[in-house]
């Protein structure tokens, strides 16, 4: 193949197998996990960069004294670091099955050779590139950068 040639991949199903890789990904006790995960982050962030007044809290008609932030920022990050870290455990299999199914999928696609670009499949190649890198990102891998983020910014609050 010449320098001037052009080499890219074809694979006219690729979209529908995409599909079929994100939509055999979703387990719903993972999805529970990631759902937990995200509620407790947001919610370590949110007493972190609010300056909440101590109140008294009524829980199941019993008043607590009032609670201060630290105590709470101490549970919430001892129960988000729980979520990390089971979310990791069970998502990583999905994560590696994710993966090894994409790696499947292009190597199955034909390979096309010519002198010019066709950007009709370059640009179709690079929306379903994109669309799994994005999916694998905000599927996998943010949920547990935000649980360890907000962790590190709890733990932050605490000793500071």
């Amino acid at each position: 193949m010449s320098e001037k040639q052009v080499l890219m991949r074809f694979n006219p199903n690729e979209s529908r197998k995409l599909d079929d890789i994100i939509r055999g990904s979703y387990d719903d006790f993972v999805h529970a996990k990631r759902r937990n995960l995200f509620a407790v982050s947001m919610l370590i962030l949110f007493f972190i960069f609010e300056d909440l007044p101590l109140v008294d809290v009524r829980l199941w008609g019993v008043n607590l004294p009032q609670i201060d932030i630290i105590h709470l920022l101490i549970v919430l990050d001892i129960v988000c670091l729980y979520f990390s870290t089971t979310y990791l455990i069970y998502a990583y299999s999905g994560y590696r099955n994710a993966k090894l199914q994409w790696r499947e999928l292009l190597n199955n696609a034909m390979r096309i050779g010519g002198n010019k670009h066709r950007w009709s499949i370059e640009v179709k190649n690079f929306i379903s590139t994109t669309r799994y890198y994005c999916w694998l990102f905000l599927n996998y891998i943010f949920p547990f950068l935000l649980g360890v983020l907000s962790t590190m910014c709890g733990f932050y609050k605490i000793v500071f």
